[in-house]
């Protein structure tokens, strides 16, 4: 079962295209509506339009019957000599695969995809910091790939946005995959990118730091970076949209890494988009605690309901910890003086952490240990959640 939300990322509810009882394909797009800014709705799976709701725990929503194949359908005109293509039919793949909806805010096209046109924006964030807590692999979402696909990113978003300077941001311990990066750049002719070094603490991955560290501008409240002409995007997003134009693949998973000392295994996993979250974590939570998942960081995340939500084209982690009994009920604030070094307790550019993040350690390190990545198989069926499979990749 895939149950594809119809507003994505917090935007207003696109128009479904699709009717109760139709057949779809994955890749299809569902859901659509050029005249707001926002991005199309794709199907995950393969199978039968089961319901439209309009309303629900998660808001409205198409729930797609999987019948059980793993095929795709490829978008039109891609092809592995981009630099041939157009910038308009760049825009276009971009807009059609969904790769365009997976950064909050949307990577501007002429498609209304964002809040901004692709003429309008000054400067191309790439971020790799790994200030959280819990960080997907970078090796994980590197494996099988090398720099130059990193780089055949960044040149496509610079062909589309041709007034935008390229930034590529990491930590210290990145600076070899950033050198490499930019020497692969400048063999694809593209010289005009720079690399910056952030210290690998929170929350210096956040546009609100990322943009006065990086580019020395003033962050106004309220803003967005986008509103200040400025795209940021992680590894997973240009990788993602990278293959939509190069590849052909509409952006219906995402790589999650599951973390946190909640769950019996903490592998990464390739999951469809709209998968129930309930079906993902029946096979790992440790069922013998109270527990409170989070989504994509143990700091900022917002708490996730299971049986209510589904995996969304943002979600980079699902982090299990403990319910808290006493104290603030902040589960932001938990398990993190000894991974914050560093910390600063003055003001942040924006309400980030409420309270110093030493009076709230008690207890051991979760393992972090990273696994290959693996494959879950998928869709599942809600009628037999335990029998999902995963696979070694």
């Amino acid at each position: 079962m895939s149950r594809s939300g119809l507003a994505p990322a917090g935007t207003a509810p696109v128009r479904p295209l699709v009717e109760q009882g139709e057949s779809v394909s994955a890749g299809q797009i569902i859901a659509r509506d050029d005249e707001t800014v926002g991005n199309p709705v794709l199907a995950s799976v393969n199978g039968t339009v089961e319901d439209i709701l309009k309303r629900g725990g998660s808001g409205p929503a198409v729930v797609i019957r999987s019948d059980g194949t793993d095929s795709c359908r490829p978008l039109a005109g891609y092809s592995a000599e981009w630099n041939n293509l157009s910038s308009d039919v760049l825009e276009k793949l971009m807009y059609l695969s969904g790769a365009s909806g997976c950064v909050a805010g949307g990577i501007p096209t002429r498609f209304n995809s964002a809040a901004i046109g692709p003429e309008e924006v000054e400067h191309i964030l790439l971020q790799i910091v790994p200030a959280e807590v819990f960080n997907p692999s970078i090796s994980v979402l590197l494996e099988g790939r090398d720099v130059g696909q990193v780089a055949e990113g960044l040149a496509i978003l610079a062909k589309i946005m041709p007034r935008a300077a390229l930034h590529l941001v990491g930590g210290r311990k990145q600076k070899p995959l950033l050198s490499q990066t930019r020497q692969a750049c400048l063999q694809i002719g593209l010289d005009r990118v720079h690399h910056h070094t952030l210290e690998a603490k929170y929350p210096n991955h956040r546009e609100e730091v990322l943009v006065p560290a990086v580019l020395g501008k003033e962050f106004p409240h309220g803003y967005s970076a986008i509103n200040l002409g400025v795209v940021i995007l992680d590894l997973q997003a240009l990788l993602q949209l990278r293959d939509a134009v190069a590849a052909g693949k509409p952006a219906i998973d995402r790589i999650v890494a599951l973390a946190g000392s909640g769950f019996t295994k903490r592998p990464h996993l390739r999951l469809r988009i709209g998968t129930p979250l309930e079906q993902v974590l029946d096979q790992y939570l440790d069922r013998s605690r109270e527990l409170r998942i989070v989504g994509n960081s143990l700091l900022t995340g917002d708490t996730l309901e299971p049986t209510a939500q589904t995996v969304d084209a943002l979600m980079s982690a699902l982090i299990a910890v403990p319910e808290e009994k006493q104290g603030p009920p902040l589960h932001r604030l938990h398990l993190l003086r000894r991974r914050l070094s560093g910390w600063d307790p003055t003001p942040s550019p924006a309400p980030l952490c409420p309270e110093r993040c030493d009076r709230r350690d008690t207890g051991p390190l979760p393992d972090l240990r990273l696994h290959r990545l693996q494959s879950l198989h998928l869709p599942l069926h809600l009628e037999n959640p335990a029998g999902a499979a995963d696979a070694q990749r």
